[in-house]
This record gives C-alpha cells, sequence and structure tokens, in this order.
C-alpha cells in the first residue's frame, strides 16, 4: 500500500461519481477480460487522489460478495495497475444499502471481496 499524508486543499476537487455511467460499464467489461473477480465500479470525477480523506457513499451491486471482507482498489492509468487503498479499509452498508467507505483515493474505485485474480493482461498491487 502506498502511503499519503493528508494536507489542506489547494484547489477545488471534483465530488461527483457514477456506478453506471458509460465508464463504469467499461470498466466492469475490461476487467472481466483480465480478472476472475466479481466487481462493483464506483467512477469518482476527481482523478488521482483527493489530498485528504473524503468520505464516500453510492449504492453498488455487491451480490455473491462477501459484504464483511470487501476490498478497494483504485486504477492507477499512469502506470496502468490497480493499487490496493487500504488493507483494513472502514467500510459499512446501511439499511438502504449504500455502501460508505473514506477514501485518499479518487478515478476508478472497484470494489471486490478477495485479492485481485488475474487471467492476463493488467498488473496487480496488493
Amino acid at each position: 500500500m502506498q502511503s499519503y499524508q493528508e494536507k489542506p486543499l489547494q484547489k477545488p476537487v471534483k465530488l461527483g461519481g457514477s456506478v453506471d455511467n458509460d465508464r463504469a460499464k467499461h470498466i466492469k467489461e475490461l476487467f472481466a477480460k483480465h480478472y476472475d473477480n466479481k466487481i462493483a465500479v464506483i467512477v469518482l470525477e476527481q482523478q488521482g487522489n483527493y489530498g485528504k480523506t473524503v468520505h464516500v457513499t453510492a449504492k453498488v451491486d455487491l451480490t455473491d460478495m462477501n459484504k464483511k471482507a470487501l476490498r478497494f482498489y483504485s486504477f492507477d492509468m499512469q502506470n496502468n495497475k490497480f493499487i490496493l487503498t487500504n488493507p483494513q479499509p472502514r467500510f459499512w452498508i446501511d439499511e438502504k444499502k449504500y455502501l460508505h467507505f473514506d477514501t485518499f483515493y479518487a478515478g476508478d474505485i472497484v470494489i471486490t471481496d478477495r485479492a485481485l485474480s488475474k487471467r492476463g493482461g493488467l498488473n496487480i498491487s496488493r
């Protein structure tokens, strides 16, 4: 896991996101070609990182996943690899089935319930 140091925001950040836009669908299709994992995807408008930890709430499909063992990966486009955002993430699912978690990383967040199982093509970062 990469370490980071929070600092005051120096510029505006984008706080929007989607679980079902064209980019999220494309990531799911691409991911299925290279990995065996069942996944959910959240595409955050901000790229890279936020400069500090932010709270994210999203309604994602976690069907057939172990909801007590979720892992959060951020896709590093510059290095073409997934980064495990936190080996012991704090998250919860509320009564309306919204997933809540904190993240320093932005961009494309891939959620699964186990280590990435590679078929070939993309790098894995654990």
